[in-house]
């Protein structure tokens, strides 16, 4: 079967180039392997949250500037401003299209909290993250409410309320934590603490359990300035629920992601997903690509593992297959390769260690900035020869670092939509010559 793109992977990077080149007409597929990424995120889109010395940026897009004057290499700079700010819009009239607003201040990032009571810079938000302004963003706030369902294990309240004391509020502020006991509710599980999130939403989808919850939070804790829960209601309602809860207990509710699976990421999945299959087009879940046939630095077509024997042909495809963590990238101690294609890449520089002594430092790990080496229109190389109809997206990019840079969702989405650009118009200079 022949389309006019295929895009390998199906995360935010290849959900937002599926879109995009399914709006502008194209026979467009996405293969991919199963959930990706989005399963484990926060649900908020970081456009570039942190400057190089590590301190928090409030402009993000005069960030941008000064990042692409210093570093040539990085896919923002590839893309340029104006375009990052044409995706970022698209982004999210394609959200609003799918019923799942992503809202913000396009001048400014917010902080959104921790299920540890820690603070990430954040872009664009969906209902349910208050969105807390950087400079003084508990101002006003003199009463935290955490709430937790009894038994539900992969959201700590007394761990969260350690964070907060420690990072964001002063001594003045106080925290309670409560526990909605699971019989409350209805829930009768023989394995309670073993339930995850989405197990958990699952048996709290009645309205009456939004009820319980609210009658519950106000006889135990009737007054507070601001509520924290984690994300673990029916999402396919989502925004009537947490506008509900706030307007019942009259003041804000936060959602938190939980341990994944993460609630908020699985609904900004779907709703991408539902929104790229609703406009026709073709979602292959459950599989991988093994190998493509190359000739005269053109991919002809692809074979995945389930149906080797029969290729799938396009005029253009896109790699967003992400990086260590989707297995877009594999390393051993010796080296780091891309395993479908074996792409040329770029690693991290000679005089920066591969990793940190510490886990968490807060400059990252030098092997993230490892990725795939591409041209200024995102084709990558085979032994320096480019494939003028491949095209990379995502997290498996090189020359940037979306962990200290607080940036992997703006790049995902921006280079997603610029390399459906570069397809949409080859589609159309192709059907003007074959005219």
């Amino acid at each position: 079967m022949k389309y006019d793109s295929i895009i390998m992977g199906g995360g935010l990077a290849g959900l937002m180039c599926g879109l995009e080149c399914v709006n502008a007409g194209l026979k467009t597929a996405i293969i991919t392997a199963g959930d990706s990424a989005l399963t484990f995120s926060s649900g908020a889109i970081d456009l570039l949250g942190f400057s190089p010395d590590n301190t928090p940026v409030s402009d993000p897009f005069n960030g941008i500037s000064n990042l692409i004057n210093n570093q040539s290499q990085h896919p923002y700079a590839k893309i340029g401003t104006p375009h990052i700010e044409e995706s970022l819009t698209a982004f999210q009239n394609y959200m609003a299209e799918a019923e799942y607003p992503m809202t913000g201040d396009v001048t400014s990032n917010f902080w959104r909290l921790t299920a540890i009571g820690g603070m990430m810079p954040a872009f664009l938000g969906p209902v349910g993250i208050e969105q807390l302004p950087l400079n003084h963003p508990m101002q006003g706030i003199q009463r935290i409410t955490i709430v937790n369902i009894a038994g539900f294990r992969d959201f700590q309240p007394e761990i969260m309320a350690a964070g907060l004391k420690r990072q964001l509020i002063s001594s003045r502020t106080k925290i309670t934590c409560i526990d909605i006991p699971a019989e409350k509710l209805g829930i009768e599980h023989p394995h309670l603490p073993e339930l995850r999130s989405i197990e958990l939403a699952r048996l709290l989808k009645s309205p009456d359990h939004l009820s319980i919850i609210a009658d519950q939070i106000k006889q135990q804790t009737p007054y507070a300035d601001l509520f924290l829960m984690p994300a673990v209601m029916e999402q396919r309602d989502h925004e009537s629920v947490t506008s509900e809860l706030s307007r019942r207990l009259g003041k804000p509710v936060m959602e938190l992601a939980t341990l994944p699976p993460s609630l908020p990421g699985i609904r900004l999945q779907q709703a991408m997903k539902k929104l790229y299959t609703r406009k026709g087009g073709i979602f292959i879940s459950g599989d991988t690509v093994e190998t493509g046939q190359i000739k005269d630095g053109h991919l002809l077509n692809i074979s995945t593992r389930h149906n080797p024997d029969y290729p799938l042909t396009s005029n253009a495809f896109v790699l967003a297959t992400g990086s260590f963590f989707s297995n877009g990238l594999k390393s051993c101690r010796q080296t780091i390769t891309e395993p479908v294609f074996d792409l040329d890449l770029s690693l991290a520089e000679k005089q920066q260690p591969w990793s940190s002594s510490r886990f968490f430092d807060s400059h990252s790990h030098g092997f993230i900035t490892a990725g795939v080496k591409t041209n200024a229109h995102f084709n990558p190389a085979i032994q320096q020869q480019t494939i003028h109809n491949l095209y990379c997206a995502g997290s498996l990019l090189s020359h940037c670092n979306p962990v200290a840079e607080g940036s992997a969702g703006g790049i995902s989405i921006s280079s997603g939509w610029m390399a459906a650009r570069h397809i949409i118009a080859q589609h159309h200079n192709h059907a003007a010559q074959q005219a």
